[in-house]
């Protein structure tokens, strides 16, 4: 979640006429979280619409070779700490060429990888185009009905022409009128590994500006796969494709349908970045049971691990168990925590804090009503376990 802090540390103070914008571009990220039937999730949430809107407002000055671990810092911390010295040997570019949107350029400037986590940032070349549409009384038979008005492009938090065409969709259904538009986007569709094996992205943060560059960094799924681990170097492959979507009203009622094919991929090699992770090791006690915990963090995730007697979680059966994980001296929480707890074994990841601690504390906390809550209030509690960093 991006804090006003940290938007205005990224961009300087905004003025009203751009609060103005970012109030109504908060109002339809609300509309497409609450929109239940949602064709697609909106794939960067809060973060892309609101660092696309600084777009229209702030200047940002783009050099010949962008830093985009440095760009998207004021929005995430944890890429302020990677250090100058990219995992990238060499950027890594392709040329698409579709009739849809013509030419479209995808190149890579920077890469991060630890052994455990992966990350990249590109950049998309004229990747949009959008045209006018009008269906066959057959196709508009096969195409779905929205029950409830929502963002529909996938671009739809961004500068340029698909909020355009939606604006005029939707003020045509306001009319009665007829109306439609068809939407193309070249997207990242997967990772896949040298050896074929898909991995998919956990998530992702993205800018476009008015000339309709887009700036992303991508994660992929984590735990990576067993042979993607621990690799002095790791090769695998940026998989795009084109997404064609169809937008249509009549009569006051917004219909859609879309597909998508498959354009090829970018092969990138990256290099470990050594001195980024640490592993952790400790022993506590939970419900009367022994517990033994290992962790291992980095700058941009942790993984936590804790065995203990099958029975150790059976008072707390029918309750919320938050496993929360935090930096044993500051007590800074490590967030988005997610994972399994079952038959004594706990397994859970999280993103990471920016640095890598010297010990660590985990909490098992059963007395809050969300993972925030326990995250607030385990500041004056004992940790279950404390583990210290393995030599």
């Amino acid at each position: 979640m991006i804090r006003g802090e940290d938007f205005k540390a990224a961009l300087g103070a905004p003025d009203a006429g751009f609060n103005d914008a970012v109030d109504a571009a908060l109002r339809r990220v609300r509309a497409g979280e609450n929109g239940g039937g949602a064709r697609r999730g909106l794939r960067y949430g809060l973060a892309i619409a609101v660092a696309a809107l600084a777009l229209t407002g702030v200047a940002l000055a783009v050099a010949a070779r962008l830093n985009l671990f440095e760009a998207f810092s004021g929005f995430d911390h944890r890429f302020a700490a990677i250090p100058d010295g990219n995992g990238l040997p060499q950027e890594a570019s392709i040329c698409f060429r579709t009739p849809e949107v013509g030419e479209t350029w995808m190149r890579v400037s920077d890469a991060y990888y630890d052994g455990q986590s992966v990350i990249v940032g590109y950049t998309l070349e004229n990747g949009l185009r959008c045209e006018s549409f009008a269906p066959s009384g057959e196709a508009l038979a096969g195409m779905e009905r929205l029950e409830k008005d929502m963002p529909l492009s996938l671009q739809n938090m961004l500068v340029g022409e698909s909020q355009q065409w939606e604006e005029a969709l939707y003020a045509a259904k306001a009319r009665g009128e007829a109306f439609g538009f068809t939407e193309h986007v070249v997207l990242l569709s997967r990772f896949e590994l040298e050896d074929g094996t898909a991995v998919g992205q956990n998530r992702g943060e993205g800018i476009v500006n008015p000339r309709g560059e887009a700036y992303y960094l991508e994660e992929m799924m984590e735990p990576l796969p067993e042979q993607a681990q621990d690799r002095d170097e790791l090769v695998f492959r940026l998989c795009l494709q084109l997404q064609t979507s169809h937008f249509y009203t009549e009569n006051g009622i917004v219909y859609q349908d879309n597909e998508a094919r498959e354009l090829g991929a970018l092969e990138v090699k990256v290099r470990r970045i050594a001195g980024v992770t640490a592993r952790y090791a400790g022993t506590g006690e939970f419900g009367g049971a022994a517990i033994e915990a290992q962790a291992r963090v980095s700058l941009v995730s942790a993984s936590l691990e804790v065995a203990a007697p099958e029975d150790a979680f059976d008072a707390v059966q029918g309750k919320s168990l938050f496993v929360v994980l935090a930096d044993g001296e500051t007590g800074e929480c490590f967030l988005n925590g997610s994972g399994i707890v079952r038959d004594g074994a706990i397994a859970y990841d999280y993103s990471g804090i920016g640095h890598v601690p010297e010990r660590l504390a985990l909490y098992l906390v059963t007395d809050a009503g969300n993972m925030w809550e326990a995250e607030q209030g385990v500041g004056g509690m004992e940790p279950a376990v404390t583990l210290r960093k393995e030599e």
